[in-house]
């Protein structure tokens, strides 16, 4: 299975933060699929009806979801250098914090970056 980072489409940050991990992850294979795909439904059926994403979800190759901080952590294990930088997030009061920022930014998202096509 390839990783695959389900992500909303709607919101500016996501959308950047998709084109960064392409750029970042350029030579490895990661599938970026907005959370209201017909696809991501396939991968996670929870999301069928869901007005928006209250987090991103990551596939890993097992096919295992991720959601929020955690698939943030993942995500990283699978780009270039990244397994480092996940190391050092693990230590509890470093994914505390990430914990706390991405809950933080995910609700408050909208209002900070706005949405895409507005």
């Amino acid at each position: 299975m390839v990783p695959t980072l389900i992500y909303d489409a709607h919101c500016r940050l996501c959308e950047s933060t998709k084109d960064w991990v392409g750029r970042w992850g350029r030579h490895r294979q990661i599938r970026f699929l907005h959370y209201e795909d017909p696809q991501a439904y396939a991968l996670q059926p929870d999301l069928a009806g869901v007005e928006y994403l209250d987090a991103f979800r990551f596939i890993d190759n097992e096919g295992r979801a991720w959601v929020g901080a955690q698939g943030v952590l993942q995500l990283l294990r699978v780009l270039p250098l990244g397994r480092p930088i996940a190391w050092i997030l693990c230590f509890p009061g470093a994914y505390r914090l990430v914990k706390r920022v991405y809950g933080w930014v995910a609700r408050n998202r909208y209002r900070m970056f706005g949405r895409v096509g507005n």
